[in-house]
């Protein structure tokens, strides 16, 4: 390693709120949409990607460095790892984290599935003002909702379970 080379490295991880080695070694300076940013090379790097290239050395063409934890300014060597876009498409679905995933799985979901079913019920008796008041959502949410506009995969409030 040449003298420039272990600077750059100080400079970095100086700049990491460094745990133990399970934890998230959260970015202390620059952000942009919630990754860390570093200025290596007369430009803007995601800091989880230098992370991976001063610990493990050049990121191969067509690879991203992803995150195991899901925590966007983590740069903790261990929670990342090497993958293809696709391979990042997937393991953001399988931990529920994408656009598309329904109901009280997504990730900016505020009602369960009973909040729901519960809303439905109330509709033909309340008024979308009364009842996004009593849940704590807007009235185009639960107007959305009573007309199946959302939570499309819900079946009826009234539906009768045939064992």
């Amino acid at each position: 390693m040449t003298g420039k080379e272990s600077l750059v490295q100080q400079e970095f991880w100086k700049r990491a709120q460094i745990g133990s080695p399970d934890a998230c070694w959260e970015w202390q300076a620059s952000r942009l949409q919630g990754y860390g940013v570093f200025n290596l090379r007369r430009k803007g790097e995601r800091a989880h990607r230098v992370a991976w290239e001063l610990t493990h050395g050049p990121i191969p063409e067509g690879l991203s460095v992803c995150h195991r934890c899901d925590n966007p300014p983590c740069v903790n060597p261990a929670h990342l790892f090497l993958g293809t876009q696709a391979d990042n498409i997937a393991d953001r679905h399988r931990k529920g984290r994408s656009r598309g995933v329904p109901g009280e799985r997504h990730h900016k979901a505020k009602l369960t599935e009973a909040d729901v079913l519960s809303i439905r019920q109330l509709y033909p008796y309340c008024s979308i003002s009364e009842i996004s008041r009593e849940f704590g959502v807007r009235r185009a949410t639960v107007y959305a909702i009573v007309h199946r506009q959302t939570w499309k995969h819900l079946g009826s409030a009234n539906a009768v379970i045939s064992s």
